[in-house]
């Protein structure tokens, strides 16, 4: 028997065709003119989990099991330990994703669901994506493949098809893959497809935190059953809770509004901010709520794990993983909890991230990417770790790098195939993000694997990711790590087409 530290040392002698075809014996050759082996006959699965923090995995070191099926599955997988995310607001993120390029390019900044919700009387019009940027689902059809594509309810704000996502899209499922019974909807949309070649687009929400925790069936795995606090056991009572909070004087909403300042409440504009106001201040300073907000989230990311088993389980019981590409990733990620997610700032203080995607730390911005590649599989290769710097609007240009397919249209992202392939190649040395909602205007960053610069409204902040320490910019200046990433933000915020973004945020001011 070959030990996995001696098989190692042959990946060297293994030829590329082996590592990068669906069919080894056949070879094409890529647009650029080089003759390598690419998976131009694959199926192509891309799965997107919303709001999954990287560092939740056991694949990513987490220290609860909190993916067993998909570790399994993914153990011969290519794994992107720097993928980061390109905005801290799913809709726009999930933009990126499907078109390459950054939030400020494609600049769909605002969807319908929320105008009606929170902005009906400015009368907001939804950003549309522009004809002139193609999103994958058209790409793939345009070049032979059926295509699907699954998001929607229980949050149908980020999956709108009129804003992008239906383009190109053969079986649309106005549904996110949210609990087992959503299988049977996916399984059917599949089966029109699997004659030939096919891409397939699924999206989850379930670890969409804090929205999203337990149904009422789900068997709970680590959550303490001796916890007597006040925070709810499943996403019934959750919603019970917040719709209770939204009458303040309801004697059944767990927290005294009298007890919050005028000023935060004054705030609470979204859903997100009354969910934030109310489990904040009741785990503000208890250590067991804190932990039972952790115990949530991994709930979340394990009921996450039996619904991708389950399409994995699909794919192997038609033969379709001999020749489907699997790619699992995040469009970003949230804070959760007040224990793992505290950091200190430049004084010593130490302050509390609260929940949610209100901040660029390490927990928002660090995503998975996860890559299932046949004939790794096939050879039973150990895991590919990949250090290289990458995020998501890499995934557009990687999935038609692996399919052989040429996109004309200019996109932000790169060509991961060499990397997936074992051959190195430099990304970039920072990447960079941009977010906008009309009650905080832009906020961007620029971050490397160990520091970060933000800026939002507050003004220029740093972020030291191994200490945890959240860094004023008066201090900043002093400290040459950050000197380069100041550069590069300024930069990167003068150059970028952005809309009248202002004239927005100061007509949402105006109105409140």
């Amino acid at each position: 028997m070959i030990k996995l530290m001696n098989f190692s040392k042959l990946l060297p002698l293994i030829s590329l065709s082996m590592l990068m075809s669906c069919s080894s014996s056949k070879l094409v050759e890529r647009p650029r003119g080089d003759m390598e082996s690419i998976y131009s006959d694959c199926n192509v699965v891309v799965i997107t989990v919303s709001n999954l923090r990287a560092d939740r995995l056991t694949m990513y070191g987490h220290g609860r099991n909190t993916d067993p099926k998909l570790s399994a599955w993914m153990r011969n997988a290519v794994i992107f330990d720097s993928n980061y995310a390109v905005s801290k607001w799913p809709f726009q993120a999930l933009i990126s994703l499907a078109t390459g390029v950054y939030s400020e390019k494609h600049q769909v900044f605002l969807n319908s669901y929320h105008n009606q919700l929170i902005f009906s009387e400015l009368n907001l019009k939804q950003d549309i994506l522009s004809s002139q940027i193609p999103v994958l689902s058209e790409v793939m059809k345009a070049n032979g493949y059926k295509t699907i594509f699954m998001g929607g309810d229980p949050h149908p704000s980020f999956y709108s098809p009129e804003v992008a996502f239906g383009r190109g899209v053969d079986e649309f499922i106005s549904k996110s893959l949210h609990n087992p019974e959503d299988l049977a909807v996916l399984y059917k949309a599949m089966d029109k497809v699997r004659a030939g070649k096919f891409y397939a687009n699924i999206n989850t929400v379930r670890s969409h935190f804090p929205h999203f925790i337990l149904p009422k069936t789900k068997e709970t795995v680590f959550q303490n059953p001796k916890y007597k606090g006040i925070l709810p056991g499943d996403e019934d009572e959750f919603y019970q809770n917040v719709l209770n909070c939204f009458d303040k004087r309801n004697s059944k909403c767990p927290i005294d509004f009298n007890e919050i300042p005028d000023e935060t409440i004054k705030l609470m504009r979204f859903s997100t901010d009354l969910y934030n106001t109310i489990f904040y201040s009741i785990r503000k300073d208890n250590l067991e709520d804190a932990q039972r907000m952790e115990d949530y989230y991994d709930e979340s990311v394990a009921y996450n794990d039996q619904l991708i088993d389950g399409v994995f389980q699909y794919l192997n019981k038609h033969k379709l993983l001999e020749n489907t590409v699997v790619i699992v990733t995040s469009e970003m990620g949230a804070t959760i909890s007040s224990i793992s997610d505290q950091y200190a700032t430049g004084d010593g203080r130490k302050i509390d991230v609260t929940f949610g995607y209100n901040s660029y730390q390490e927990a928002v911005t660090r995503t998975p990417m996860i890559v299932y590649l046949p004939e790794r599989a096939k050879l039973n290769l150990p895991q590919l770790r990949i250090s290289e710097i990458t995020n998501s609007t890499d995934l557009f240009p990687t999935v038609l790098g692996l399919v052989g397919t040429r996109q004309t249209s200019p996109v932000d992202g790169m060509d991961l195939t060499p990397l997936l392939a074992g051959r190195s190649m430099h990304t970039r040395d920072y990447t960079t993000g941009l977010s906008f909602r009309p009650q905080r205007g832009v906020e961007a960053f620029v971050r490397n694997k160990h520091y970060i610069v933000y800026r939002d409204q507050r003004g220029m902040y740093g972020v030291d990711v191994r200490k945890k320490l959240i860094i004023p910019k008066k201090f900043l200046e002093l400290d040459s790590n950050y000197a380069s990433m100041f550069t590069v933000l300024e930069d990167h915020l003068k150059k970028n087409p952005l809309k009248d973004l202002n004239a927005i945020k100061t007509k949402f001011n105006e109105a409140y």
